[in-house]
Order: structure tokens, then C-alpha cells, then sequence
């Protein structure tokens, strides 16, 4: 996760079972009320994300809080994400907090092809207001907010599409950049004292690294994240618990 404009990640030692076309659809799942992710970078624990769920007639609506601290620089976020009850289509997404020891905040509106909002940091005065166009929509991301790979886990599952092509814009800069995502076979997640044939979800953003979603057949929520290029992981932890095994236990060659 460290930097997502590079791509954030989360993940496990995992082995890909088959190769299979996407998902079925199935309808909207029935989400949890709460749900809470452990976060690793080079196989040591540098925080967590811990989100609430409330899902409506009207909305699903993810608020989570999420503390990181990498050395000396720590992150501390509260974000709220708003998305259609059926497609999972974020409609509004905003954060608060600090990174780095600088205040931040985002306010991002997504309605028909555009994104309307604005940014504020200890860096500038004020709110910066920012919009951004394109036909086919946009799909929100930012740093470390977990609630945004659920959203598209989600969107992904429910829309049975083989493979999505997506325009994404960051949410704390609105700079837009282009993403594929699609469902690629079923991978065998292992936890210390259970296991899980998960669906593979791979995220490709132009000009980053990939990363992979461990996608509950049930829910359709993440169970581990793996962003090999830059070490990062995200455990779900009802499934995995205390002390998840990690892919990566030393550091990266220099």
C-alpha cells in the first residue's frame, strides 16, 4: 500500500487452482455488518483498517478508520464511501486525517461522466476544488482505504463481466489513469486453521503494479490482498486471526 499511485497490496502465499471465465453474477450479496483488515508490509504488521457496513434500500455505505505507521511516517484516515445498492458504483467517497504528519481531506462526487469535488492539505490553503470528465465514468480510489477494494470487488462480482475495462481517478489529486479488472480462476487461501477456494480478482492500473483480490465466493468481500510490488498485504481478520502467515518475511533486495 505504501504510495498507491505505484499500488497498494495485500496478500498470503496462495497457488491458482484454474483459469476459469469470470463470475456467474449471482445478485447482491447480503454484506456484513463489520469487518476489519490487518495490514503487512515485508511480512510485519504496520496496521489496520476497521470498517462499518450499513446496506440499504438506497445505498451501502462503507466507514472505516484506518491507522498505518512505516517508520516514522504515519497514516491515520477516516473515510465514508457511498455506492448503489445493486452495481456497487461508488456515488461519493470522502476522507479525513493525516499522512505523514500532514493534515488531509478529499470530497469526491462521481455522477453520470464526471467527478466533482475537492482536496485539502497543510501544503495549500483552502479547499482546491477539482473536476475531471470522461464518457464512461470513473471508479474512485485512494491510498490505504480499504473501503474502495471492497466497493470494487463487489461492482465486479455483481456485473458478471468477464473483464472491465475502467477509468479511475485518485481521490487526492483527481488525477484519472486507466484500469482493467477482471475474475481469473479460483485460488486456495490458507489461514492456520482453515482454508478457502477464493476467487482471483486481478487489478491492472496503467503505469503500476498489479495487484491481486482473494474474493469470498459468499460475500463477495476481499479475504486477502497481495500487492507484489510493493510487499503490502491485507488479511481479513475474522478468516485469518492473529498472526497471519505472510509471503513476504524479509525485505526487499536493494
Amino acid at each position: 500500500m505504501r504510495n498507491l499511485t505505484q499500488i497498494l497490496a495485500l496478500g498470503l502465499a496462495v497457488a491458482p487452482l484454474t483459469g476459469g471465465p469470470a463470475w456467474a453474477g449471482g445478485g447482491v450479496p447480503a454484506l456484513p455488518k463489520a469487518i476489519g483488515y490487518a495490514l503487512y508490509v515485508d511480512g510485519v504488521e504496520v496496521g489496520h483498517s476497521r470498517m462499518a457496513i450499513r446496506q440499504g434500500a438506497d445505498a451501502v455505505v462503507f466507514e472505516s478508520q484506518t491507522h498505518v505507521q512505516l517508520g516514522p511516517n504515519v497514516i491515520d484516515l477516516k473515510s465514508r464511501t457511498v455506492a448503489d445498492p445493486k452495481t456497487f458504483r461508488v456515488r461519493e467517497f470522502s476522507f479525513d486525517g493525516t499522512k505523514g504528519g500532514m493534515s488531509t481531506a478529499t470530497h469526491v462526487v462521481v455522477a453520470g461522466d464526471s467527478a466533482t469535488g475537492w482536496v485539502k492539505s497543510t501544503a495549500a490553503t483552502g479547499r482546491r476544488p477539482a473536476t475531471v470528465h470522461d464518457p464512461a465514468g470513473f471508479v474512485v480510489w485512494e491510498d490505504w482505504v480499504m473501503d474502495l477494494e471492497v466497493a470494487l470487488a463487489l461492482r465486479q462480482r455483481v456485473s458478471g463481466a468477464n473483464r472491465t475495462e475502467y477509468r479511475l481517478v485518485f481521490a487526492n489529486s483527481f488525477l484519472p489513469a486507466d484500469m482493467i479488472a477482471g475474475f481469473a480462476g479460483e485460488t486456495e487461501i490458507q489461514a492456520r486453521d482453515r482454508s478457502m477456494v477464493a476467487r482471483r480478482l486481478e487489478i491492472f492500473l496503467f503505469g503500476g503494479n498489479p495487484l491481486y483480490s482473494h474474493v469470498d465466493p459468499e460475500t463477495g468481500i476481499p479475504v486477502y490482498i497481495d500487492f507484489p510490488g510493493t510487499r503490502t498485504e491485507a488479511f481479513r481478520e475474522d478468516f485469518f486471526g492473529d498472526n497471519p502467515l505472510s509471503r513476504y518475511t524479509a525485505p526487499a533486495d536493494k
